[in-house]
């Protein structure tokens, strides 16, 4: 299919089965999905990869777990203070706070999917 995905990696690549990734990958596959799925006559099990409103809601909890994620490296990171711990929780709760303030008035700006 010409995708920049030509195998798939095997389950001793942990990382790439982190649920940001999983979902990021999906994300940017979603086309070749459809394609793959009509060209197997399919087309009811992708009717969601088609729906705008569902994609949105895909993309944007794509877009959180991507935001999670660097958070949690940032707690689990080398040289980590215990009591630094509490100031990256802090702010992603402020982030949090953030994005949904931003969300109902459709600023899609820390959101880039």
């Amino acid at each position: 299919m010409q995708s920049k995905y030509s195998d798939l990696l095997y389950y001793t690549k942990v990382r790439w089965l982190s649920p940001e990734s999983v979902f990021e990958n999906v994300w940017q596959l979603k086309d070749d999905i459809v394609s793959l799925y009509y060209e197997k006559q399919c087309s009811a099990e992708c009717e969601m990869l088609e729906d705008t409103e569902w994609l949105l809601d895909f993309a944007i909890f794509t877009d959180l777990l991507s935001h999670m994620s660097n958070s949690n490296v940032k707690i689990q990171g080398k040289n980590q203070f215990i009591d630094d711990i509490p100031a990256h929780l802090k702010a992603f709760k402020l982030k949090l706070l953030l994005f949904a303030g931003q969300l109902p008035k459709n600023d899609l700006s820390h959101f880039l999917s």
